[in-house]
């Protein structure tokens, strides 16, 4: 139970089945953490403040030191919260990580209702929280308000009404049982703004809570882990561990149309309507750190060069980096960064400003000990096209997410390094032109288009999954020749996903393809496969 604030790096570290901590020197980066375990019959981390049906099972139900922040009981019609109402987390252009461990669990075959993991506005002295049932504590119901100055609300639903658009919430896919989704923030009305419901992931039946037990699971199959990265430019990321599985993104929602405040506070809702469950939270880690920003303090566009980053200091001088380039450091003006011929280890890469960035000459590095590896391309500060001429090598499953109206072109060569490259974003355009290499595969998620242009084939041999929204072919065809402009593994279009083929032979001739609802469009030009 340790509350800090530390001028070193934080390394949240996924290792095995779950997170540690651990503190790396860097110089660059100011890190704001909360760690709260929730083990014990106190809450030794001060700014805590509890209320409803919450209570601590530690030194009572269970030992000290192996409890719990249960925030319902086995009973109806509850709600419990925990809220961090100490000093307010640094929000303005950093970093936000969120780790926790959860068990939703009861002795009943129908269980609900479920529980939000919330962030609101720091500047906020007084805590509000939201509507009962299937609001979560969260959003708001007919008469009764949600969450005071919310942000946002990840919801854990097992019952399934927090994505429902009845009882006087705004938006949502209907009632959809065990599920995650997010609702947005007290100036959209709380509005429901995406989740698994809709976002073509795997399945979470029979992984949100566990049912018809009569005391808490305690083997490693009834593990829940969550992990959550919000970026600068407000594109969050939910990820999940399941049982012995890997710790797995589930999807990136873009919260970019709401105004971000300079402060968080945070905390955790839990509620049961006419059916019940035990719902329980521990070892919850909040922590921000600054991204290392270009300011072209030289004018020499050179990546190496110091004096080209806020503080003059270079991001390969520490261990751990997200890397932005944006427009709020007195730039006005096109920027070509030239990355020297060298390779540049880091783990997040944003470009958002209303002229175009461009990044050439060099290596690209994706390489952290935390979940989260990520190239994106954002309008928070303006809208502009921007490129990457650079070669990308990726350590681990890398997200390319565009929440942009201007396309994102990637002209580099891409090795996946064996893992999934993962393709997001609900607007705008990726140019995927550069080969893809690698043991893994490829997925597509969201409504953006996606194109696939060039001269060379992708020689990526994992499978390709396309998920929704729009991905053409334009490979430079070759008479008579397949190309690979999919790689050469199993090619899967779910339902509502279209693939049109904008020249010939775009496939290799060995991929099986499985359409399960999705459409493929010709358009006039011949397919040897």
């Amino acid at each position: 139970m340790i509350y800090r604030l530390v001028h070193t790096l934080m390394f949240l570290c996924l290792i095995g089945e779950g997170f540690y901590v651990k503190n790396a020197y860097a110089q660059t980066s100011e890190t704001f953490t909360v760690e709260t375990e929730f083990r014990n019959s106190t809450i030794s981390t001060p700014g805590w403040s509890r209320g409803g049906s919450s209570s601590l099972t530690g030194g009572s139900l269970d030992q000290e030191g192996s409890g719990w922040l249960r925030l319902t009981a086995n009973t109806t019609y509850q709600i419990g919260y925990a809220a961090y109402m100490g000093t307010p987390v640094p929000a303005a252009d950093k970093t936000l990580y969120v780790s926790f461990e959860y068990k939703m669990w009861g002795p009943d075959s129908t269980l609900a209702d479920g529980f939000t993991f919330f962030l609101f506005d720091g500047a906020r002295n007084t805590f509000r929280i939201g509507a009962n049932g299937g609001s979560l504590g969260y959003a708001q119901k007919t008469g009764v308000p949600g969450l005071g100055s919310g942000y946002v609300g990840i919801g854990f639903d097992v019952f399934g009404n927090y994505s429902n658009p009845t009882e006087g919430r705004v938006g949502g896919t209907g009632s959809n049982s065990n599920t995650i989704s997010v609702r947005g923030n007290e100036a959209s009305n709380y509005a429901y703004v995406m989740g698994t419901s809709d976002s073509n992931v795997f399945d979470l039946s029979g992984s949100m809570s566990i049912s018809r037990v009569s005391s808490r699971p305690v083997d490693a199959v009834s593990t829940r882990k969550v992990a959550m990265i919000l970026t600068p430019t407000n594109q969050l990321t939910i990820f999940m561990q399941v049982g012995t599985g890997k710790m797995a993104p589930l999807f990136t929602a873009d919260l970019s149309g709401q105004t971000r405040p300079e402060t968080f506070r945070f905390g955790f809702a839990g509620t049961t309507g006419g059916s019940r469950q035990y719902a329980e939270i521990r070892d919850v880690v909040v922590t921000v750190y600054d991204a290392l920003r270009w300011d072209n303090g030289s004018g020499d566009f050179y990546w190496n060069t110091a004096d080209n980053w806020v503080g003059d200091v270079l991001p390969e001088e520490s261990p751990l980096e997200d890397v932005k380039f944006d427009n709020q450091t007195g730039l006005t003006l096109r920027q070509d960064v030239n990355l020297n011929l060298m390779s540049h280890p880091l783990r997040t890469v944003t470009m958002d400003a209303p002229f175009a960035y461009r990044l050439y000459d060099g290596t690209l590095l994706f390489q952290s000990a935390v979940k989260g590896l990520s190239l994106n391309s954002t309008s928070r500060h303006g809208s502009a096209a921007h490129t990457v001429d650079a070669d990308i090598v990726s350590t681990d499953l890398l997200t390319i997410n565009i929440a942009n109206p201007y396309p994102m072109t990637l002209n580099g060569a891409i090795d996946n390094g064996g893992y999934e490259l993962r393709f997001t974003g609900d607007q705008g355009r990726i140019n995927l032109n550069g080969v893809v290499s690698g043991y893994g595969g490829l997925t597509k998620e969201d409504a953006f288009d996606l194109y696939v242009n060039g001269d060379v084939d992708s020689l990526y041999r994992g499978d390709t999954l396309l998920l929704e929204g729009n991905i053409y072919l334009d490979v430079d065809p070759v008479s008579g020749v397949s190309r690979s402009a999919l790689g050469r593994g199993v090619i899967t279009l779910e339902n509502g996903t279209e693939l049109h083929l904008l020249q010939d032979n775009q496939i290799y001739d060995r991929s099986d393809m499985t359409m399960e609802g999705g459409t493929f469009y010709l358009n006039g030009n011949d397919e040897l496969h």
